[in-house]
């Protein structure tokens, strides 16, 4: 299988760099592929606009989707997109590693879906991602038991704009997400039991409940 990993955090030495690393290990050692995008260390940019094209989108009132059916037809996005677009296209399972931020994802994570996932691509023309895979990773600094639908709201309704309005409007399957709380306060005995129940995930991930 071609997994496409995609983090979003500054640090390379935090948590999620390190989930990042050891998905690499767990699923490279099961005979998987896996390509990597870091978008901090890429310096991926984070706001759509007429730069996206080359050269660059140049109408007189810039419509993001008419620019992404243009750039789909004359094959025309700049090397980033293009770049990131290509290892989608070869993956059969994406995943998103990031720190959960405001109950979302960081910015330039959205700038990632906004750029790349574009009209003619992901949605609204050939769907290529339909029938993918996708898996949402994530850590908060919220124990995992206060999302209850009560104290806040469960996990799944919290990223019901990825899971359902991104990765399920563009046809793909998706797994239940997998989130590691409190991350930040984590003693050396907790964060092995978290890396051991993160490495079991993966390994036993054809077995997840999907949630479409």
């Amino acid at each position: 299988m071609n997994v496409l990993l995609v983090l979003a955090h500054p640090e390379p030495a935090s948590y999620n760099g390190h989930l990042a690393r050891l998905a690499v290990e767990t699923l490279t050692a099961a005979g998987h592929t896996v390509e990597v995008s870091d978008l901090y260390r890429q310096r991926f940019a984070a706001i759509a606009g007429p730069d996206d094209l080359e050269p660059a989108y140049a109408a007189d009132f810039f419509d993001l989707q008419a620019a992404q059916r243009a750039a789909i037809a004359a094959e025309s996005f700049e090397p980033a997109i293009s770049a990131e677009m290509d290892k989608l296209r070869r993956a059969d399972l994406l995943i998103l590693q990031f720190p959960l931020w405001w109950h979302s994802v960081p910015a330039i994570l959205k700038g990632w879906i906004d750029r790349v996932l574009a009209v003619g691509f992901a949605y609204g023309g050939t769907k290529e991602l339909a029938g993918k895979k996708a898996l949402v990773s994530l850590t908060s600094g919220t124990p995992n038991e206060l999302w209850d639908g009560v104290t806040l709201p469960t996990l799944e309704s919290t990223l019901s704009h990825l899971l359902r309005g991104t990765f399920g409007f563009c046809g793909m399957e998706v797994y239940e997400p997998f989130m590691i709380g409190s991350a930040k306060h984590l003693g050396p005995e907790q964060r092995t039991a978290a890396d051991a129940e993160f490495v079991r995930m993966l390994q036993e991930l054809e077995t997840r409940k999907r949630i479409f």
